[in-house]
């Protein structure tokens, strides 16, 4: 019996050693992480799927999309500081500003814990002080089994080409699923999402309009178009909030711009035609901005 515990014990003490040293490994690795930007790169897209599915940057000339599904303003205020350390050319950053994501519950982003489980292992690298702080105060254990018991994923991304590859990008999707069941509301008995507030959200906001202004580059929020937006989302409070919060804050509102049913994979995103659409509705918008040359 001694002698089975003793093994026990010097397995899991192997074990727990080999998988800090791998968490050990990859931070020290990807922190010395290059990602040096195209000189033509004038402006970048940071922003979640809808960015990611909606703005194709291959129709925008001196522009890189780099979104990632599900961002938070916490993952996208790190892939801009990582990007910032290189030497660039870059004049703006469009962000996204739609409802959800600078709402009252916005921190679902940062704790829902099938985020946590995606995000932390990919980002845990680029964290200062104030992002640990950020997940120790939520929920110490749930972010150290995010961090050491995914131990295979740490071994992901360790090249600079693949970190790069999951930074985010333009994803072409041609799934057309706006059907019956997606026009209407949902229904009453749905279960309520559970309330995560905003504090830490609205501490990255700020944290990422601080960190364009020190560098001299124009920030731009989009609200990114939505199926019905009048009917499916609460538009009044939005447009309340952006008033009274956010007057100095320069957005782009497109929530209620106009699409067939066919340009949509759902209600808050579109596919690959939809994309094409807006891209070039965007296009011209930049234009007139003196964004982009003609």
């Amino acid at each position: 019996m001694k002698e089975f515990l003793l093994k026990s014990f010097l397995f899991l003490a192997v074990s727990c050693l080999l998988i800090v040293s791998a968490t050990v490994f990859r931070s020290l690795t990807v922190r010395k992480f290059h990602y040096p930007l195209n000189p033509e790169i004038e402006t970048l897209f940071v922003g979640d799927s809808r960015f990611e599915t909606g703005v194709n940057d291959a129709m925008l000339p001196q522009t890189l999309n780099v979104s990632d599904s599900a961002d938070s303003y916490m993952t996208a205020y790190l892939r801009i500081k990582f990007l910032l350390k290189e030497k660039n050319s870059l004049k703006n950053i469009f962000i996204v500003f739609s409802p959800d994501i600078m709402g009252e519950n916005a921190d679902y982003r940062l704790f829902a814990p099938y985020l946590m489980a995606g995000k932390i292992p990919k980002y845990f690298p680029l964290y200062s002080k104030e992002e640990w702080k950020c997940y120790f105060s939520y929920n110490l254990s749930q972010t150290l089994r995010n961090v050491c018991g995914r131990p295979f994923r740490l071994f992901r991304g360790l090249s600079e080409k693949q970190f790069a590859g999951e930074l985010g990008r333009y994803r072409v999707k041609t799934e057309k699923n706006l059907n019956a069941s997606l026009r209407k509301k949902a229904p009453a008995n749905k279960p309520k999402e559970k309330f995560y507030g905003n504090e830490w959200s609205m501490i990255y906001l700020k944290k990422i309009r601080e960190l364009c202004a020190s560098k001299n580059i124009r920030l731009i929020g989009i609200a990114m178009p939505y199926y019905n937006a009048r009917i499916f989302l609460d538009l009044p409070t939005y447009e309340k909030e952006l008033k009274n919060n956010f007057s100095d804050f320069e957005v782009w509102n497109y929530l209620e711009m106009n699409f067939d049913d066919d340009c949509w994979q759902d209600r808050n995103h579109l596919n690959k035609w939809g994309a094409e659409i807006f891209s070039k509705e965007l296009a011209e918008r930049m234009k007139r901005e003196g964004i982009i040359s003609e």
